[in-house]
């Protein structure tokens, strides 16, 4: 999500206090032979440039874990994470909780999409094929 400003006042005069931009981060425990985990172990947004996100990633990863990059966007539930964050960070700004109500919007926009354009029936009654 994008930084932000807010302006302020005080005795002193106005402040203004500025956030830089927030990625969301979902890490989860090492997989080992299992299938792949639909709920995160840890979920945070982290005030890093986008070229700095891989080495912040890498810094919370636990001692010996093994690394798993996921390429396929749609394999990891963003809205599930950003839900997360949501509900379960108290301390969000004004920006950080609309910036995630934002992104939770035009992810299920995202998935419909993809769920109306991949999937059809073929013949009345039958399945819905992924196309």
């Amino acid at each position: 999500m994008d930084g932000a400003a807010e302006f302020g006042q005080t005795a002193a005069g106005t402040t203004v206090e500025t956030w830089p931009a927030q990625r969301l981060l979902l890490l989860w425990p090492p997989q080992g032979a299992r299938a792949p985990q639909r709920w995160p172990r840890q979920v945070q947004l982290l005030a890093v440039p986008a070229d700095d996100v891989a080495l912040a990633a890498l810094a919370l990863r636990p001692d010996g874990a093994a690394l798993w990059l996921q390429t396929d966007a749609m394999a990891v539930d963003w809205m599930l994470g950003a839900e997360i964050a949501l509900h379960h960070l108290p301390t969000l700004r004004l920006f950080q909780r609309d910036g995630l109500r934002t992104f939770i919007d035009r992810e299920r926009d995202t998935v419909f999409a993809a769920l109306h354009n991949g999937y059809r029936q073929q013949v009345p009654g039958g399945p819905a094929q992924r196309v």
